[in-house]
Protein backbone atom coordinates (compact mmCIF):
# COMPACT_ATOMS: atom_id res chain seq x y z
CA UNK A 1 0.00 0.00 0.00
CA UNK A 2 1.02 3.26 -1.07
CA UNK A 3 2.38 6.06 1.84
CA UNK A 4 0.74 9.23 1.05
CA UNK A 5 3.00 11.42 2.44
CA UNK A 6 6.01 10.16 -0.55
CA UNK A 7 5.14 11.95 -3.08
CA UNK A 8 5.93 10.98 -7.26
CA UNK A 9 9.85 11.11 -7.38
CA UNK A 10 10.63 11.42 -3.53
CA UNK A 11 10.76 7.86 -3.43
CA UNK A 12 14.87 7.43 -2.59
CA UNK A 13 17.57 5.14 -4.27
CA UNK A 14 16.76 2.09 -5.87
CA UNK A 15 18.17 -0.72 -3.47
CA UNK A 16 21.01 -1.79 -5.16
CA UNK A 17 20.73 -5.09 -7.01
CA UNK A 18 23.29 -7.88 -6.96
CA UNK A 19 25.70 -8.42 -9.33
CA UNK A 20 25.19 -11.07 -12.48
CA UNK A 21 27.01 -13.67 -11.37
CA UNK A 22 29.50 -14.94 -13.86
CA UNK A 23 29.21 -18.79 -15.14
CA UNK A 24 31.99 -20.95 -13.06
CA UNK A 25 35.16 -21.44 -14.39
CA UNK A 26 36.15 -25.12 -15.42
CA UNK A 27 39.19 -26.01 -13.13
CA UNK A 28 41.00 -28.88 -14.58
CA UNK A 29 42.32 -29.50 -11.29
CA UNK A 30 38.83 -29.47 -9.57
CA UNK A 31 37.78 -33.53 -9.72
CA UNK A 32 36.15 -35.22 -7.15
CA UNK A 33 38.95 -37.86 -6.99
CA UNK A 34 41.44 -35.86 -6.18
CA UNK A 35 42.25 -35.22 -2.69
CA UNK A 36 44.33 -32.01 -1.05
CA UNK A 37 47.49 -32.87 -1.89
CA UNK A 38 47.36 -33.36 -5.77
CA UNK A 39 45.43 -30.08 -6.07
CA UNK A 40 48.10 -28.27 -4.66
CA UNK A 41 50.46 -29.69 -7.37
CA UNK A 42 50.69 -26.21 -9.95
CA UNK A 43 50.96 -27.29 -14.13
CA UNK A 44 54.69 -27.02 -13.99
CA UNK A 45 55.35 -30.18 -11.74
CA UNK A 46 52.84 -32.00 -13.93
CA UNK A 47 55.11 -31.02 -17.15
CA UNK A 48 57.90 -32.09 -15.61
CA UNK A 49 57.07 -35.18 -14.55
CA UNK A 50 55.73 -35.97 -17.70
CA UNK A 51 58.98 -35.24 -19.36
CA UNK A 52 60.73 -37.51 -16.77
CA UNK A 53 58.59 -40.46 -17.88
CA UNK A 54 58.56 -39.72 -21.50
CA UNK A 55 62.46 -40.20 -21.18
CA UNK A 56 61.77 -43.26 -18.86
CA UNK A 57 59.93 -45.09 -21.24
CA UNK A 58 62.51 -44.56 -24.05
CA UNK A 59 65.28 -45.08 -21.84
CA UNK A 60 63.31 -48.80 -21.11
CA UNK A 61 63.24 -50.05 -24.28
CA UNK A 62 66.55 -49.05 -25.13
CA UNK A 63 67.81 -51.32 -22.10
CA UNK A 64 65.07 -53.65 -23.74
CA UNK A 65 66.58 -53.93 -27.24
CA UNK A 66 70.42 -53.74 -25.91
CA UNK A 67 69.74 -56.85 -23.49
CA UNK A 68 68.08 -59.03 -26.65
CA UNK A 69 71.05 -57.68 -28.76
CA UNK A 70 73.58 -59.06 -26.18
CA UNK A 71 71.31 -62.17 -25.78
CA UNK A 72 72.63 -63.16 -29.22
CA UNK A 73 76.31 -64.35 -27.89
CA UNK A 74 74.91 -66.90 -25.25
CA UNK A 75 72.72 -68.04 -28.09
CA UNK A 76 75.26 -69.01 -30.57
CA UNK A 77 76.83 -70.67 -27.52
CA UNK A 78 73.44 -73.02 -26.66
CA UNK A 79 73.15 -74.17 -30.27
CA UNK A 80 76.70 -74.98 -30.06
CA UNK A 81 76.04 -77.50 -27.20
CA UNK A 82 73.31 -78.86 -28.83
CA UNK A 83 75.09 -79.50 -31.19
CA UNK A 84 78.19 -81.02 -29.78
CA UNK A 85 75.77 -83.28 -27.76
CA UNK A 86 74.01 -84.34 -30.68
CA UNK A 87 77.16 -85.71 -32.50
CA UNK A 88 76.88 -84.09 -35.40
CA UNK A 89 80.16 -81.98 -34.23
CA UNK A 90 82.65 -82.79 -36.99
CA UNK A 91 85.96 -84.10 -36.32
CA UNK A 92 89.15 -82.59 -37.20
CA UNK A 93 91.72 -84.42 -39.12
CA UNK A 94 94.18 -86.81 -38.23
CA UNK A 95 97.76 -85.33 -37.38
CA UNK A 96 100.23 -86.20 -39.82
CA UNK A 97 103.17 -88.59 -39.08
CA UNK A 98 106.63 -88.43 -39.02
CA UNK A 99 109.18 -91.56 -39.48
CA UNK A 100 109.95 -93.21 -36.30
CA UNK A 101 107.10 -91.07 -34.56
CA UNK A 102 104.20 -93.18 -33.41
CA UNK A 103 100.83 -92.79 -35.37
CA UNK A 104 98.00 -92.08 -32.46
CA UNK A 105 94.38 -92.15 -33.58
CA UNK A 106 92.46 -89.44 -35.17
CA UNK A 107 90.80 -87.13 -33.18
CA UNK A 108 87.22 -87.96 -32.34
CA UNK A 109 84.04 -86.23 -30.96
CA UNK A 110 84.42 -83.56 -28.16
CA UNK A 111 83.03 -85.47 -24.72
CA UNK A 112 79.19 -84.75 -24.36
CA UNK A 113 79.72 -83.45 -20.64
CA UNK A 114 80.99 -80.29 -22.61
CA UNK A 115 77.95 -79.70 -24.33
CA UNK A 116 75.71 -80.18 -21.79
CA UNK A 117 78.20 -78.03 -19.39
CA UNK A 118 77.09 -75.62 -22.51
CA UNK A 119 73.51 -75.77 -22.85
CA UNK A 120 73.26 -75.26 -19.01
CA UNK A 121 75.54 -72.34 -18.80
CA UNK A 122 74.14 -70.56 -22.18
CA UNK A 123 70.70 -71.63 -21.03
CA UNK A 124 70.96 -69.62 -17.67
CA UNK A 125 72.99 -66.87 -19.35
CA UNK A 126 69.76 -66.39 -21.77
CA UNK A 127 67.24 -66.50 -19.10
CA UNK A 128 68.82 -63.83 -16.97
CA UNK A 129 68.83 -61.62 -20.17
CA UNK A 130 65.91 -62.20 -21.92
CA UNK A 131 64.36 -62.14 -18.69
CA UNK A 132 65.71 -58.40 -18.22
CA UNK A 133 64.87 -57.30 -22.13
CA UNK A 134 61.33 -58.63 -21.20
CA UNK A 135 60.55 -56.86 -17.44
CA UNK A 136 62.23 -53.82 -19.19
CA UNK A 137 59.72 -53.28 -21.72
CA UNK A 138 56.69 -54.22 -19.55
CA UNK A 139 57.98 -51.40 -17.35
CA UNK A 140 58.51 -49.12 -20.16
CA UNK A 141 54.80 -49.89 -21.00
CA UNK A 142 53.20 -49.29 -18.00
CA UNK A 143 55.04 -46.57 -17.36
CA UNK A 144 53.64 -45.72 -20.94
CA UNK A 145 49.70 -45.71 -19.61
CA UNK A 146 50.40 -44.47 -16.14
CA UNK A 147 49.63 -47.71 -14.46
CA UNK A 148 50.64 -50.27 -11.95
CA UNK A 149 52.74 -48.17 -10.14
CA UNK A 150 54.37 -50.74 -7.53
CA UNK A 151 54.46 -53.17 -9.98
CA UNK A 152 57.28 -50.46 -12.05
CA UNK A 153 58.52 -50.15 -8.48
CA UNK A 154 59.39 -53.40 -7.74
CA UNK A 155 60.76 -54.11 -11.46
CA UNK A 156 62.75 -51.17 -11.13
CA UNK A 157 64.67 -52.55 -8.34
CA UNK A 158 65.24 -56.08 -10.28
CA UNK A 159 66.47 -53.72 -12.80
CA UNK A 160 69.29 -52.61 -10.55
CA UNK A 161 70.81 -56.32 -10.48
CA UNK A 162 71.82 -55.68 -13.82
CA UNK A 163 75.33 -53.43 -13.65
CA UNK A 164 75.90 -50.87 -14.92
CA UNK A 165 72.66 -49.62 -17.18
CA UNK A 166 70.10 -51.26 -15.26
CA UNK A 167 71.52 -49.81 -11.89
CA UNK A 168 71.79 -46.46 -13.68
CA UNK A 169 68.20 -46.58 -14.76
CA UNK A 170 66.57 -48.50 -11.94
CA UNK A 171 67.53 -45.83 -9.43
CA UNK A 172 66.44 -43.15 -11.76
CA UNK A 173 63.36 -44.50 -12.31
CA UNK A 174 62.43 -45.56 -8.54
CA UNK A 175 63.70 -41.17 -7.55
CA UNK A 176 60.56 -40.36 -10.30
CA UNK A 177 58.33 -42.84 -8.93
CA UNK A 178 59.10 -41.56 -5.75
CA UNK A 179 57.58 -38.06 -6.01
CA UNK A 180 54.01 -37.29 -4.56
CA UNK A 181 53.16 -35.81 -7.72
CA UNK A 182 53.82 -38.87 -9.72
CA UNK A 183 52.36 -41.09 -7.29
CA UNK A 184 48.82 -38.99 -7.68
CA UNK A 185 49.31 -39.46 -11.30
CA UNK A 186 49.24 -43.23 -11.62
CA UNK A 187 46.58 -42.96 -9.10
CA UNK A 188 44.17 -40.63 -11.13
CA UNK A 189 46.05 -39.64 -14.17
CA UNK A 190 46.74 -37.12 -15.66
CA UNK A 191 44.90 -33.82 -15.22
CA UNK A 192 42.97 -32.58 -18.35
CA UNK A 193 45.25 -29.84 -21.11
CA UNK A 194 44.90 -25.90 -19.84
CA UNK A 195 45.49 -22.73 -21.83
CA UNK A 196 48.46 -22.15 -19.23
CA UNK A 197 51.74 -22.04 -21.98
CA UNK A 198 53.48 -23.53 -19.10
CA UNK A 199 51.54 -26.97 -19.19
CA UNK A 200 50.90 -27.36 -22.95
Amino acid sequence: MDDPRIKPGEEGPAPPQPPPSEPPRHDPYDRPEDDQPFRRFGPSVFRQDRQFLGLLVIFHFVLAGIAFFIGLCPLMGLAMGIWMVSGAFPTGPAPPTYPGSPQGPPPGQPPQWIGWMMIGEYSVMLLVLYGAAILACVVGYFLKRRKHWLFCIVGSGIQCLFVPFGTILGVFTIIVLARESVRHIFQHGEPQSTDDEDYP
